[in-house]
C-alpha cells in the first residue's frame, strides 16, 4: 500500500487523451501508476475486483502490454510527454510500439 499523501498523481483524463483509453480504463490505468494495487483501485472506483481485472485485459489488449509493470511504465511516461496534445500522441504511440510484446 502507498501512502496516499506521498505518491504521485497521474491525470486519468491525460492518460485517456494520450492512450486512447476510455474514461473507466484510464482511471484504473492512473490509479494502479500511482501505486495502489487492484484491490486499493477496486475500493477506490467502487467497483469489485474482478471488474478491475476485466477492465485491466481490455487496456492490455488496447495497448499491446501483457504485464501491468508494463502498463505502467506506459502510463508514467505518457503523462510525462513534454508538449501538447499531438505531440503527446505520437510519443505516446512511438513508446507503446517500442514495448515488448
Amino acid at each position: 500500500m502507498v501512502d496516499a499523501a506521498s505518491r504521485a498523481r497521474v491525470d486519468a483524463v491525460l492518460v485517456a487523451a494520450v492512450l486512447g483509453l476510455t474514461p473507466a480504463q484510464s482511471q484504473v490505468a492512473a490509479l494502479l501508476a500511482e501505486g495502489l494495487s487492484v484491490c486499493e483501485v477496486a475500493a477506490a472506483t467502487g467497483r469489485q475486483a474482478n471488474a478491475v481485472y476485466w477492465l485491466l485485459k481490455q487496456i492490455y489488449k488496447k495497448l499491446g502490454v501483457s504485464r501491468q509493470a508494463d502498463l505502467v511504465r506506459l502510463v508514467l511516461s505518457a503523462a510525462e510527454l513534454p508538449g501538447s496534445g499531438r505531440w503527446r500522441v505520437l510519443g505516446a504511440i512511438r513508446l507503446a510500439s517500442s514495448l515488448p510484446s
